[in-house]
């Protein structure tokens, strides 16, 4: 059973779909098909007694657990039928406030966890096995970067479709790399797309909707103009939590810091969908979290992962248990690309992960939470990655006038640029 959204090679998994593993069939038989999955989703299955959980690549539906009771939830709040009992790790208000995150399966309560991704969480003693990335499939860093890119193109253009196709969607479109990579792959298929929206919530985010205004001229499409700013114009940043920003709180637990009133303010006013599909996780395809990093450092992925430690102890040494235990269970052969495993395991299942959780209007996903293609984007070297090459590559083989146009940081400073945006929402 699935709960969520997954699409098979093209095509959408309805619910009455029935997957042949063979006469006999073993967790490793379910694991090779559900290992070829997209989407945002939870499987619930069986074999004789036992009883597993396998989620999406990131976990982008969010899984938590007490091991106590049994009682399993999409939220902190949702998996608990007592009073929180803090930890001594990580405080909800700092992660509420901004100032770090929660990681490494840890959440405000002593007991309660959250899943990993890319593990299987059995339903009678609550363990965990990893079974991705496996030790027989390395990645490789001396691919033909041209070869990966026309597999992304043709394979994440495919999901666009196949989602499309089943629900009426809509499409962020921003000045950044992400989305304009996934509009690219997908252009055969946006006339199925319901809505395209950009909003405007500070400066940085106007020159996103007047450069999703310019992607949409070269692809055919008129983007929606929310005004997050307009719409929050009487609102001073010091007044007490509106009631948006309460309920973002609730549905995410408090597991992720708050969304900004201006950008709840924007979500209240989407196009009509029923999903929206965002490019979040393409982020490694320009290598994020190296940072002109080029082999494993321990003291860097700590870092990385915004941990805190007690004035006076470093956090490499007050983590380093936590953090080796995680990396402990990746095979030898993935270690090279510990910091991008971490990014999938252990930051976005606690920011994006969790935030979409809050959102109010659709169900949101990442085409891209994909375990072929984020493998095929982590053969690419993290230098050629972090140099664009990639992405670039990607837009010359799909919409190559897309890589005529700049990227937000790029005209963040340009005067003309931005009388362009607030020409955009003048009255």
């Amino acid at each position: 059973m699935i709960l969520g959204i997954a699409v098979d090679a093209g095509k959408v998994i309805a619910d009455d779909t029935q997957i042949d593993l063979g006469a006999s069939p073993t967790w490793r038989d379910l694991e090779n098909w559900l290992e070829n999955l997209a989407g945002r989703f939870v499987i619930f299955s069986r074999l004789g007694r036992e009883q597993r959980l396998y989620f999406d690549p990131t976990l982008e539906l969010s899984c938590f657990y007490d091991p106590k009771t049994g009682l399993i939830g999409s939220s902190p709040f949702m998996a608990l039928d007592r009073p929180i009992e803090p930890g001594r790790y990580i405080r909800v208000e700092d992660v509420m406030s901004g100032a770090t995150n929660f990681s490494l399966g840890i959440t405000g309560d002593r007991h309660l966890r959250l899943a990993r991704p890319n593990h299987a969480l059995t339903l009678d003693r609550y363990q965990q096995y990893r079974h991705w990335p496996r030790s027989d499939a390395p990645f490789t860093a001396d691919v033909d970067i041209d070869t990966v890119a026309s597999e992304i193109v043709t394979r994440l253009g495919a999901t666009v479709g196949a989602l499309a196709g089943s629900f009426r969607a809509a499409i962020p479109i921003t000045g950044g790399y992400d989305s304009r990579a996934l509009v690219a792959s997908a252009k055969e298929h946006l006339e199925h797309v319901s809505a395209f929206y950009t909003h405007r919530i500070n400066y940085l985010s106007s020159l996103d909707c007047l450069l999703a205004q310019k992607i949409g001229q070269k692809l055919g499409f008129e983007p929606d103009l929310i005004d997050g700013m307009k719409l929050t114009e009487k609102r001073d940043p010091s007044d007490a939590p509106s009631l948006e920003e309460k309920l973002f709180g609730l549905r995410t637990g408090g597991h992720t810091s708050t969304m900004g009133y201006r950008e709840l303010a924007a979500h209240a006013f989407l196009p009509d969908a029923q999903i929206s599909l965002r490019g979040n996780v393409m982020d490694m395809n320009r290598a994020n979290q190296w940072k002109r990093q080029d082999a494993f450092r321990f003291l860097h992925l700590v870092r990385r992962l915004r941990l805190r430690a007690p004035e006076g102890i470093q956090p490499a040494v007050f983590w380093q248990r936590e953090v080796m235990t995680w990396l402990d269970t990746l095979p030898p052969e993935a270690r090279a690309n510990a910091y991008d495993l971490s990014f999938l395991e252990n930051i976005l299942p606690n920011t994006m992960g969790a935030m979409l959780n809050g959102m109010p209007c659709h169900f949101t996903l990442n085409p891209f939470n994909d375990r072929y293609l984020i493998s095929r984007s982590m053969g690419v070297t993290p230098a050629r990655r972090r140099n664009g090459e990639l992405n670039a590559a990607i837009l010359r083989q799909s919409v190559p006038e897309l890589a005529e146009l700049p990227y937000n940081q790029e005209i963040k400073r340009d005067p003309e640029a931005r009388r362009a945006a607030e020409a955009l929402f003048a009255d």
